[in-house]
């Protein structure tokens, strides 16, 4: 097969064209593939000691991103990780950050949260934690 000069700079043009699209979002792609960060924002201990109420923050996404909140009940005598918990389906709440949450140990077994439902309607409820150890109690706040 013969290349002729005009398929040529065509080919020349196409190649550099492909480049500065994956140089331009390339940063875009990165902040995509970077992953999750975790932050604790609030731990409450239950009455008697034995398990800890754990509110976290979960971001990613870049600048055109995502944002949710968390609650997980853990054991006191078990580090915490906001990761596992979220990547095992943990947590017993999930909403979005702009929900205003409060926390009560109603008894040493039974956590109530209180939560606003805050810009749009993504909540997510768990009746007891998974080991069915802890009970949790919710309520809507207008």
């Amino acid at each position: 097969m013969v290349w002729s000069t005009r398929s040529f700079w065509a080919g020349v043009a196409v190649t550099f064209v492909a480049f500065f699209l994956v140089k331009a979002a390339w940063p875009i792609l990165f902040d995509l593939a970077s992953g999750t960060d975790y932050r604790v924002e609030r731990e409450l201990a239950s009455p008697g000691q034995a398990y800890h109420a754990v509110l976290y923050t979960g971001m990613g996404g870049g600048a055109a991103g995502w944002c949710a909140q968390y609650i997980a009940i853990a054991s006191a005598n078990t580090a915490f990780s906001p990761q596992t918990a979220t990547e095992t389906h943990a947590y017993v709440f999930s909403g979005r950050c702009s929900s205003d949450i409060t926390l009560e140990w109603a008894a040493n077994n039974r956590l109530r949260i209180a939560y606003t439902i805050g810009s749009g309607t993504w909540v997510h409820q768990k009746p007891r934690t998974s080991d069915g150890a802890v009970a949790v109690e919710y309520k809507l706040l207008q």
